[in-house]
């Protein structure tokens, strides 16, 4: 570094725990509490489901619905919601699940502020925590007995774990966090099952990084050790119990609706026929398993039949799956943003210019109506986060596996259903692209590398 040039960063983590990590916790755990005082969500159908299979196993010893299925949704949430049950009581079930959903969330933050921090520095840290901290999704997620809260906690986790498996600086330490990636990949293919799809991207780059061939394909393999175990688990016990290896039975019903002919007039899902597998069962007396092979023989039906339109309404699910439609949220992404440049980035001028654009986006906020203030919410995340790993500078080569994360999680959405639900499962990757991004204008003129390395 040039011993003229400005010091690069005044945050390190050298110390127990860092400023900017305390402030990230501080900021996150005010929201959480909020929210958990704050929300009163009426559980979903989806949620009721859980809720169902997590008081069955509570009481009975095993999943099944009231109706009898016992293969529909996949095993970790409910488990944690019988745990519950029994730590609390049925009648504090409700806010016992809200707790633990908090703490996942918080988890969540956490570790996309470390994982921000070790790609691009402390100023990138501060960010994205920040963001993730006062995201609509986490919090709407936080309070809705669903399990995609349990999905971001172990994918974020998984996510931290690979990138300390990279940086690690010894054998033994690349490997305990590479097996730590593997429990938490696997973990999240047992808390839905399109997990699976989410664990390629982490192989591919193992499998492409400048390694010896034998290395990588231990790596690899090691990777999604526990992503095969899971899934061969689930499976048998699927077939034990309902005659069919499979990890889920409703994938057929989230296939058929996202390829039949009403699919075009309702794009956003909001009066899909959600009860088709339901009637098919209680009107047409099939099985469990039969149910969902006859709504996946519809869908392949009409996407061979349909070649035009299926394709049409791969860019309506692409467009659905990138669109927002949560408004309430915390204080906008955008004015992070601009804060951040305005106290961190290059030179007196560059720093003049974005503390008025800051005060004029503060005014901003203030004056507009609540429901189109430009918060943090995806309406803003989604677009920059794009643009964030167009730009970002990526010294540790993970911009790739950001990539296809992203790819892997559209390839489900236009393939089956694109619910902006299971796209919040990812949006931790905008938040981390947005704050690398961003830093890189920070340190323009610093010595980004050892600003890095003093993070971490």
């Amino acid at each position: 570094m040039d011993p003229q040039s400005p010091p690069t960063a005044t945050w390190t983590t050298d110390r127990p725990l860092a400023p900017w990590l305390l402030a990230v916790i501080l900021v996150a755990i005010a929201t959480h509490i909020f929210t958990f005082f704050a929300s009163d969500y009426e559980p979903s159908i989806d949620a009721k489901e859980y809720f169902a299979l997590g008081t069955s196993l509570s009481d009975d010893g095993e999943l099944c619905l009231p109706d009898g299925c016992r293969a529909k949704r996949m095993p970790l949430w409910p488990a944690t919601i019988a745990l519950a049950d029994a730590w609390q009581g049925r009648e504090l079930l409700p806010h016992a699940i809200f707790e633990i959903q908090a703490v996942l969330s918080l988890m969540s933050v956490i570790f996309i502020a470390l994982t921000a921090a070790k790609i691009a520095g402390p100023s990138a840290g501060l960010l994205a925590g920040l963001i993730a901290a006062l995201y609509a999704p986490y919090r709407a997620l936080q309070a809705s007995y669903l399990c995609e809260t349990m999905v971001i906690f172990l994918l974020t986790g998984a996510f931290l774990a690979y990138l300390s498996s990279l940086r690690a600086k010894s054998t033994a330490s690349t490997w305990s966090a590479m097996t730590a990636a593997s429990v938490a990949l696997g973990l999240a293919v047992l808390t839905r099952a399109d997990a699976v799809v989410m664990a390629i991207p982490f192989a591919i780059d193992t499998l492409i990084r400048r390694n010896p061939i034998g290395v990588r394909i231990a790596r690899a393999s090691a990777l999604l050790a526990c992503v095969i175990i899971a899934s061969f688990a689930w499976g048998l016990r699927n077939e034990r119990t309902i005659g069919r290896f499979t990890l889920s039975t409703i994938g057929g019903l989230n296939f058929h609706l996202g390829n039949c002919d009403a699919y075009a007039e309702n794009p956003g899902m909001n009066n899909a026929d959600y009860a088709a597998f339901d009637r098919l069962r209680e009107e047409g007396g099939l099985s469990e398993v039969e149910a969902d092979r006859r709504l996946y023989a519809e869908g392949r039906q009409f996407a061979l039949a349909h070649p035009g339109v299926t394709a049409a309404n791969a860019l309506r699910k692409t467009r659905v799956w990138f669109q927002s439609n949560v408004t309430w949220s915390a204080p906008t992404s955008l004015l992070l943003i601009l804060w951040t440049l305005a106290f961190r980035g290059p030179g007196p001028a560059r720093r003049f210019f974005f503390g008025v654009a800051t005060a004029w986006s503060l005014i901003w906020c203030i004056v507009l109506d609540e429901t189109v203030r430009p918060w943090a919410n995806p309406l803003f995340v989604v677009p920059l986060g794009l643009i964030g790993m167009a730009i970002m500078k990526d010294q540790i080569g993970l911009r790739r596996l950001l990539i296809g994360i992203v790819i892997a999680q559209l390839a489900i959405a236009i393939v089956f259903i694109p619910l902006e639900r299971l796209r919040w499962t990812i949006d931790w990757v905008f938040i981390i692209a947005i704050a690398a991004a961003t830093a890189r204008f920070c340190d323009a003129n610093s010595d980004t590398k050892q600003d890095i390395e003093s993070s971490v």
